[in-house]
Parts: structure tokens; sequence; C-alpha cells
């Protein structure tokens, strides 16, 4: 990360920016969590290409824009209100959900 909390301490997720995305829009670990296809939405495509190197990721991935996408989740088995939690390697997608 190259945007750090004013006492240094932490990332600061809306100090890195590009257009109108932030570090805010992506998961701690700049997509660690690769359930998504690093895809961009055409909605970014424009500041996708404009954005430099080391932004470009902020507009990537379908777990960014998934209500764009229509990519529908459930619950949890078990855990009403959550498609998965911190440490899961599952997310529940919706039976009626397209894969494609």
């Amino acid at each position: 990360y190259d945007a750090l909390t004013s006492d240094g301490s932490d990332w600061d997720e809306d100090g890195m920016t590009s257009g109108s995305a932030k570090g805010g829009w992506i998961w701690p670990g700049r997509g660690l969590f690769r359930v998504q296809s690093r895809g961009v939405h055409t909605a970014y495509a424009s500041e996708y290409a404009a954005a430099p190197a080391n932004r470009r990721d902020l507009f990537e991935g379908t777990v960014n824009v998934h209500w764009k996408s229509g990519s529908k989740l459930r619950d949890k088995p078990g855990d009403t209100g959550f498609a998965a939690r911190t440490g899961d390697t599952v997310v529940h997608l919706a039976a009626s959900g397209s894969l494609s």
C-alpha cells in the first residue's frame, strides 16, 4: 500500500484513489480474496484505461461490481445474513445466479 493514515499506523483506504475509485472499493489485500475475476465492468472501462498501473486494480474484479454484474449471493449455511466470513474460502451464490 502506498497511502497510510496520518499517524502511519494503517492503510488509508480513502487516501489511495484514482478517478472515482478509492482503495475502500477493494477488500484489504488488494484482491487476496480472488473469488472474482479481474475483469473490468464496462462502466469503469475509460477510468481503468486512464488510471496509472498502480491504480488499475481499483477498477478490477467482479467482487467490486457484483451489484452491476448481477451476481446474487445467498446466506452461508448456518450463518444467516452472510455469504462468507473472514477466513472462509467459499462465497455462496444464489441458486438462481448465473455463472456466465
